[in-house]
């Protein structure tokens, strides 16, 4: 009976209490965050002993249950008594008064297409108010500035395109173009049958050494290095050109060397160059000049006219300075060929192989190059890495002759087609396909980027163009 009085045991409803050991096991486990529910179960412990008791109880502070006992009322309002805050609870995160400044300075550098990062953005916050440099850190104002760019629905982005803004009044030089190709099409007799005889010429780059940018680390890292083979600056220009039916013209291959010495012999002996598939020549700089387009022009252009057209064909090609130079026009006049410009700032929306080629052909070169250096990992012990390989103009020609003309993993006809398609120079003439193309939007090209100064940047970036401007030349 003493064991009795001393426990001082109360009971109520399922709750029993007890100085000593309780006879039921605790409803609410010892923790540090707490339901809606679960607060509102201790204020109804609260009120059956006492704060002291369950405060002891649960290890919760005092202060925090008193503070429960007064929002009571809120907490059973609560629409769901799963959440630990009441709607709005918390530490408000501070903010400047300069924040809506802030957001339009942003959105006037997005309409230039201006590159931003989060050290500007806070840079432009201190050029506003420069004691904020004094009062706070600067982990504190990045942190400022990820919630700000949250708050305005502002993300990370790397650049799809990176090139001129567009034109002025941009749907009328749209329309313009679209209007030469149509009026081609009829000075020429190319109707919906007809699309081979449109041809699309463009260059791109490719390089001999393709390292990632990215890599995996082990978390925490603070310097990342990331080896190359000692070949990343050497490169080769390919000239790419399609036709609108999906036929593909071969490609030419420029080398860096000297025209006509051995090395561009040697290059001719390639069986792929032999067949035909491939065209190569050399180029101190392998860049495409135009005494190269004239070439191209002679011995892929001309030849498919012949052989696969059997008339004269449609050209359409970027404004590159190789392309309107004097001496390329003057070749093209006198072979009375007809030609259409696309319009400065505008190849991605209206270059096929801006739109649709390019990129997987780059892709497919990426893919052949990993399997090739992957062929050097030694099978007795997989961990090794011999000698890395080191890609010869050999080993390009076959890399570009399989990304281009492989059966199962080259480039598709059908993408050629699309391509052809989405910029809109191969609609059908009675207008029944004109849903099909898609006017640029001003907010696309002039996407703004937002790229924060700590993260892993993209490296070198590489134009799809032999030129980084497609404004003509003299």
């Amino acid at each position: 009976m003493e064991e009795l009085k001393d426990s001082k045991i109360k009971e109520s409803g399922n709750v029993i209490l007890s100085n000593n050991i309780p006879k039921t096991k605790n409803i609410i486990p010892k923790k540090n965050k707490y339901t809606i529910k679960q607060k509102l179960d201790i204020i109804k412990e609260s009120n059956l002993t006492s704060i002291h008791a369950v405060s002891a109880k649960y290890g919760i502070d005092r202060n925090s249950v008193r503070d429960w006992i007064k929002q009571k009322d809120l907490l059973e309002k609560a629409d769901t008594k799963e959440n630990y805050r009441l709607l709005g609870a918390g530490r408000k995160s501070y903010s400047f008064e300069y924040e809506p400044q802030i957001l339009k300075w942003i959105e006037y550098h997005r309409k230039l297409g201006l590159a931003l990062t989060m050290r500007s953005i806070i840079g432009y916050l201190l050029y506003l108010q420069p004691e904020f440099g004094e009062t706070k850190s600067y982990d504190a104002l990045k942190m400022w500035c990820s919630r700000f760019l949250k708050r305005n629905n502002l993300v990370f982005r790397r650049a799809g395109h990176i090139g001129q803004p567009l034109p002025k009044s941009v749907n009328t030089v749209v329309n313009g173009f679209l209007r030469d190709i149509i009026r081609a099409r009829e000075n020429m007799g190319i109707g919906d049958q007809d699309l081979g005889r449109i041809v699309n010429m463009d260059e791109t780059p490719i390089f001999f050494d393709m390292p990632e940018t990215i890599t995996i680390e082990v978390k925490g890292t603070k310097n990342v290095k990331i080896a190359t083979f000692g070949n990343d600056k050497n490169r080769v220009s390919v000239i790419l050109s399609i036709a609108g039916d999906g036929t593909k013209l071969p490609p030419l291959m420029i080398f860096k060397g000297e025209p006509g010495k051995i090395t561009e012999k040697k290059l001719k002996e390639n069986p792929e160059v032999k067949n035909k598939k491939i065209y190569i020549c050399c180029q101190q700089n392998s860049w495409a000049i135009s005494d190269i387009i004239i070439n191209w022009y002679n011995d892929i252009f001309k030849n498919y006219e012949l052989l696969k057209a059997k008339k004269n064909c449609l050209l359409v090609l970027d404004k590159a300075p190789t392309h309107t130079n004097k001496k390329v026009i003057d070749k093209f006049n006198s072979m009375q060929t007809q030609y259409v410009y696309i319009p400065s700032g505008l190849t991605p929306y209206l270059q096929p192989l801006d739109i649709g080629i390019n990129k997987p052909f780059k892709t497919r070169i990426k893919n052949s190059y990993l399997n090739f250096q992957i062929s050097s990992i030694d099978k007795n012990n997989s961990l090794i890495m011999n000698k890395p390989n080191k890609v010869s103009k050999t080993d390009m020609i076959s890399f570009v002759s399989n990304a281009w003309w492989d059966e199962k993993d080259g480039i598709k006809s059908n993408f050629i087609i699309n391509s052809f398609k989405k910029s809109g120079i191969t609609l059908k003439m009675d207008g029944s396909e004109d849903d099909l193309f898609k006017y640029p939007d001003e907010s696309d090209e002039n996407d703004f980027k937002i790229v924060d100064d700590d993260a892993l940047e993209e490296g070198n970036k590489e134009s799809d163009s032999e030129n980084d401007s497609d404004s003509p030349g003299k």
